[in-house]
């Protein structure tokens, strides 16, 4: 057995830490390929409340992209008003390497 915690928790972790997550600090920061399933997961079986907001912005083409945002009610969070960074859509840690789209 493994002591490294699973999905769903780092998951939830990063959220309270961070305010929310998106697919793409997901898969960068997490290691987290199938973000919408994880949630799903979290919602059905660990009975978690979780905010989806829907968030658009211009790739490098400048076409616009929709993707999701998960966030705990505000109740909840550790800062309910998570700052926005240049690179993240919650405030989290950027490498400066901005959106991948």
């Amino acid at each position: 057995m493994s002591d490294r915690p699973n999905q769903r928790t780092l998951i939830l972790e990063y959220i309270q830490e961070y305010g929310g997550i998106t697919p793409l600090e997901a898969m960068r920061d997490l290691g987290v390929f199938a973000l919408s399933q994880r949630i799903g997961e979290m919602k059905r079986k660990d009975l978690i409340e979780i905010e989806t907001t829907s968030l658009t912005v211009k790739n490098r083409r400048g076409v616009p992209t929709t993707f999701a945002c998960y966030r705990l009610p505000a109740a909840e969070t550790l800062s309910a008003t998570a700052p926005v960074s240049a690179g993240g859509a919650t405030g989290a840690p950027d490498d400066g390497g901005g959106l991948l789209f």
